[in-house]
């Protein structure tokens, strides 16, 4: 655990240059909008859509880096990993809304794309290393 603890500290930087990337290169691009803020992607089509790589830089890396550094004051083991597997199934799974669906797969489940269910279990999966990490802790303290 504390190695994984010292990968989700800087997991969110990785994924931010990696959504910058995204954006920069057209891929992975959001769904189609009439806001404002739309983005043209030359190569793919010729319609605005939501620039959900950005959105995904912002809080996948941005604001998850701040929380995982903020709250971890007591350096519980497990804390860091868990918070970075949750946290980042739990704003994955909101940002979904703005993007395009894989158009081999679309809606799957309860109109959720395959990303949110994946990310359901990314959330389970945060909160299960937080429980074992917690057990391995208590069992080292007796």
């Amino acid at each position: 655990y504390k190695f994984l603890d010292l990968v989700a500290i800087t997991a969110p930087i990785g994924i931010f240059l990696g959504r910058i990337s995204n954006f920069i290169n057209g891929e992975l691009v959001g769904k189609v909008t009439s806001a404002s803020w739309g983005v043209l992607f030359p190569n793919f089509d010729d319609k605005l859509r939501h620039p959900s790589q950005l959105y995904e830089a912002f809080f996948e890396g941005i604001i998850l880096y701040y929380v995982i550094n903020s709250f971890n004051k007591h350096n519980q083991l497990g804390f860091n990993s868990g918070t970075y597997v949750f946290g980042y199934g739990f704003v994955r799974f909101f940002i979904e809304y703005f993007r395009e669906p894989d158009a081999h797969l679309g809606f799957i489940l309860f109109n959720l794309s395959m990303g949110q269910l994946l990310c359901v279990a990314m959330m389970l999966s945060g909160v299960y290393i937080w429980y074992v990490a917690n057990q391995v802790t208590i069992k080292a303290q007796t």
